[in-house]
C-alpha cells in the first residue's frame, strides 16, 4: 500500500513538471521604502493622525501679545534713554560739524596750493561770514573762482584769520605763490585760522610761510 502511494505521488509530480517552487505565505508583510528627507521634514505633509492635534487654541497656533503695562514700561524706558542722550547730542553734533569745517578748510588750502603751483599764479583762499553762514572760496590772480564756494554748517558761528600783524580778524584770506609758499600774514609766524561753534569750542588751522598746512582741536596750532 505504501509503495503504491509513493508511485502515485511521483507520477503526480512528473505530470506537474517537477518539484513545485516554494510559495510565499499570503500574509507576508510588504516593506515600503521611507519617504525622502525633504518630504519627511515638510510641514505640509501631515498624517491624518497629526492633523487633529493642530486645532484652535493648541500651543502651535496660539499667539501672545503685549499687555498695556508692558507697553507702558517700554515707552518709559525709551523716554529715559532719550532724556539721558538728549543733552549730549547737541554738543556732539556741534563738535562733529566743527571738525568737518576744519578738515574742509585744510583740503581747500591744499587744493589752492596745488593750483598755484600747477598754474604758476597766485591763488587765494577766503573765509567770509554772510548772515549766519560761513563760506570758503578759492580764486586765482584774476579773481576767477577755481572751485565752487563751500558753506559750513550754521552751528559754526564765527571765523577769524590772522592778518600781517598777527591779529585775528573776523574774515580773512590765505594766499599761495606759484612756488607753493604762503604770502601775506604775519612774517616769521604761521597764519592762523580759527573756527568757533555755538558751544564756544574752537578749532584752528595754521599755515606756515613754507606752505605747510595743519589743524588742531584747540585755539592755537603750533
Amino acid at each position: 500500500m505504501l509503495i503504491a502511494l509513493r508511485d502515485i505521488d511521483r507520477k503526480d509530480t512528473r505530470r506537474r513538471g517537477g518539484l513545485q517552487p516554494n510559495i510565499r505565505p499570503l500574509m507576508q508583510p510588504i516593506h515600503t521604502p521611507p519617504p525622502p528627507t525633504s518630504q519627511r521634514n515638510c510641514p505640509t505633509m501631515l498624517s491624518p493622525q497629526v492633523l487633529p492635534v493642530i486645532r484652535r487654541g493648541s500651543p502651535l497656533t496660539t499667539t501672545h501679545g503685549m499687555t498695556l503695562i508692558e507697553l507702558m514700561i517700554v515707552i518709559a524706558i525709551i523716554g529715559i534713554c532719550a532724556a539721558l542722550a538728549g543733552p549730549a547730542y547737541g554738543p556732539w553734533t556741534a563738535r562733529t560739524d566743527l571738525k568737518t569745517a576744519a578738515l574742509t578748510s585744510q583740503s581747500t588750502l591744499a587744493l589752492a596750493k596745488m593750483h598755484a603751483r600747477n598754474r604758476s599764479q597766485l591763488t587765494t583762499v577766503t573765509w567770509a561770514l554772510t548772515g549766519s553762514t560761513i563760506t570758503i572760496t578759492v580764486t586765482d590772480a584774476a579773481g576767477t573762482q577755481v572751485t565752487a564756494p563751500t558753506s559750513f554748517s550754521t552751528r559754526i558761528t564765527t571765523v577769524a584769520v590772522s592778518d600781517s600783524a598777527g591779529t585775528l580778524q573776523p574774515s580773512g584770506s590765505v594766499t599761495f605763490t606759484p612756488l607753493g609758499l604762503r604770502t601775506g600774514g604775519p612774517i616769521g609766524q604761521s597764519q592762523l585760522i580759527q573756527l568757533t561753534n555755538a558751544h564756544g569750542l574752537v578749532y584752528s588751522l595754521a599755515v606756515t610761510q613754507g606752505g605747510r598746512i595743519s589743524w588742531c582741536a584747540q585755539a592755537t596750532c603750533s
